[in-house]
């Protein structure tokens, strides 16, 4: 009887889904058991999720029956799909608690059939309701996941993205410096990957990023950016939103027609596309925009559009924010009577706001309480029922046990023996390579503090600051890299980009560098000892990049994949091997490369501790005319995962 029950309830969610015009089905797509074929609920739902701009409401609706589609008919990629489209929907309406519910439901059934991309899609889209939510911390550790998701997959185009969300959260928690490299990484990703819209969407967010920082100038040239990549491409779809920026960023710096200019192009843009919920927030700036200047009945006039467009988006947040601003002017034009009414109408919006959210709060704890109270019972029969058996067990187990222990005793006593000795002669080689990585340190660290004197002896603040800055949070990584005895490969290759952005500060820019992995790596997966790479990278820039003329410098580090090992080549275009002996001795420079040579004996004694192949090779790079054309130095590495 359950289950007619549900099919007569799934017939009439489809029927109301033609009553909706939300497509035709075929009847050749039904004429097997399922109400609709796999392969046409596919385009169905993401033509739903694509107008999620233009119509939340509908989208949510769409979705509700997409969901009870996709589970009567067991299709479980379009399930996981049209659960993550739900969950965008109910945060853009307003309502990001109940969309964590669907996206974890949608990274359970991710996971159990393995679908991996949809897997990441549904921790983005998780993130971003705890971000929604103001849970930051919460929002940047399923970002980093759902990166090294899209790692794995290789799904360039998600990991671009995954950093501009992180981006989004840092700008949130105001850490802009953070945001801002970010928003670069994103922008640089989505160049290389020729998707210069993406791209553009990056500089907007950076823009913003500067907008926070009251650096309204700066986010108008990554706006204008912007703009110029739009019009190259013919494309209006990130246009409505930079002129909001612009006409915010103009409003700050007094330029009232400019702003004004701007806020109504964004204001029709965001109309013309049909997106309703960034149509609000175009409306509500205009009117805020005539509330600064005192023009209250234009202000009052874009307010009530803003307020009847609150109600049909269901942005409850900012209509009490729009009524909040009309008790306002209001009150300025001395009718009270019409301010006290938006006031109160306002304050009881946020109480319902506040209750609703409470409420919810209270629900969830009572579920988890429940929840808790009955795996404590089970946990107790489960644990009943094992002790019973055990007491039946013990009486034969003490038996078969007593022979069996009596021949094990003989046979592991030569083996402890032998193990102790194994185990004395592995301590100590840990030992002496934890001696030598805490050597590492100080050395590395020695070097950067040396550039950042160098800029307060120049006086030069700003850069003295900024390298600082990135020098702290390239410290962060090397300390949590140094407690373990391998990373993984992609964690070294962001190591590795930010050691080189600061040595190329340091250094005025003097050369360029390229950081590449072979496709058939999995950087995210793939594990190499710690603080291994860098000392051999510096070693090129100090003895062979900093010191050519002429010419500009260029570092190239590739990892790639050769039979059963790992290899990565850090190729220099310096002045060589022996020019960098003959400048030392005439310059009498008695610096020694400590990094180098702990690096090597680290290798050495791992190849002891692990048995395994970890070799070093130098090649002097001859050009044409036999001289020297840099140094490329190729370390082997076992494949570790």
């Amino acid at each position: 009887m359950y289950n007619y029950m549900n099919r007569i309830s799934v017939l009439l969610m489809v029927a109301m889904f033609f009553v909706l015009n939300i497509a035709t089905i075929e009847p050749a797509g039904a004429q097997n058991k399922s109400l609709i074929d796999s392969a046409t609920l596919r385009k169905l739902m993401k033509s739903s999720r694509d107008s999620i701009d233009i119509d939340a409401k509908k989208t949510l609706q769409q979705a509700e029956i997409h969901v009870n589609i996709a589970r009567e008919i067991n299709y479980y990629f379009g399930l996981v799909y049209a659960l993550n489209t739900r969950g965008y929907a109910k945060r853009r309406v307003g309502d990001p608690s109940q969309a964590v519910t669907d996206h974890k439901e949608a990274i359970r059934l991710a996971e159990k059939y393995n679908f991996q991309k949809s897997r990441a899609e549904a921790y983005m889209g998780l993130a971003g309701d705890y971000n929604n939510m103001g849970a930051y911390q919460e929002a940047f550790l399923n970002y980093t996941t759902a990166i090294s998701v899209f790692a794995v997959v290789q799904d360039s185009t998600g990991i671009a993205s995954g950093y501009m969300c992180l981006g989004n959260v840092q700008l949130n928690m105001k850490y802009y410096d953070d945001a801002i490299r970010n928003y670069t990484k994103a922008a640089n990703m989505f160049n290389k990957i020729g998707l210069p819209l993406s791209a553009a969407k990056a500089y907007t967010s950076m823009a913003a990023n500067y907008q926070k920082l009251n650096n309204h100038r700066v986010a108008l040239s990554y706006l204008y950016r912007t703009l110029r990549i739009s019009d190259s491409l013919h494309s209006k779809q990130e246009l409505p939103i930079a002129y909001m920026y612009m006409g915010e960023c103009y409003n700050e710096l007094k330029m009232r027609d400019s702003a004004m200019y701007c806020f109504m192009k964004s204001y029709n843009g965001f109309k013309e596309n049909g997106y309703a919920f960034n149509e609000l927030r175009a409306l509500y700036n205009i009117g805020h925009f005539f509330a600064g200047l005192n023009e209250n009945d234009s202000s009052e006039k874009y307010y009530m559009e803003a307020l009847i467009l609150a109600d049909k988006v269901a942005d409850r947040l900012t209509k009490q924010i729009i009524l909040k601003d009309l008790s306002a002017v209001f009150l300025k034009r001395g009718e009270l009577m019409r301010a006290y009414h938006f006031r109160d109408s306002s304050a009881n919006l946020q109480d319902s706001i506040t209750n609703a959210a409470n409420l919810r709060a209270i629900a969830e704890l009572n579920t988890k309480f429940e929840r808790k109270e009955i795996e404590n019972k089970n946990s107790t029969l489960q644990k009943e029922n094992d002790l019973q058996r055990l007491r039946l067990q013990r009486k034969d187990i003490f038996i078969y046990s007593s022979g069996i222990i009596i021949m094990l005793f003989l046979a592991f006593g030569a083996l402890i023996l032998r193990h102790n000795k194994l185990r004395s002669d592995q301590q100590r080689i840990q030992m002496e390579q934890k001696q030598l990585l805490a050597q590492m340190n100080p050395h590395f660290i020695f070097n950067c503090l040396n550039s950042i004197q160098r800029y307060i002896v120049q006086r030069d603040a700003d850069n003295a600051n900024r390298y600082l800055a990135d020098f702290a949070m390239l410290m962060r990584q090397t300390l949590d890299n140094a407690k373990e005895g391998t990373i993984s490969l992609l964690k070294e290759m962001e190591y590795l980009e930010n050691y080189l952005s600061l040595e190329s500060m340091r250094f005025a820019n003097k050369f360029t560098y390229n950081i590449t992995c072979s496709d058939d790596i999995e950087p995210g997966l793939t594990q190499i000892p710690s603080m291994i790479i860098q000392p051999f990278v510096e070693n090129a820039i100090i003895h062979g990049l900093r010191n050519i003329e002429h010419r500009e410098g260029s570092l190239d580090i590739r990892f790639y994949k050769k039979e059963d090992s790992l290899f990565c080549e850090v190729d220099d275009n310096g002045i060589g091997f022996n020019a960098s002996k003959d400048y030392k001795d005439k310059m009498f420079i008695k610096h020694k490369s400590y990094g180098m040579e702990l690096t090597r004996s680290r290798l050495a004694l791992m190849s002891k501790m692990k048995r395994a192949e970890y070799k070093i090779s130098v090649v002097h790079k001859l050009n044409g005319n036999q001289e020297n054309d840099g140094t490329k130095i190729i370390v082997k590495l076992p494949l570790i995962f």
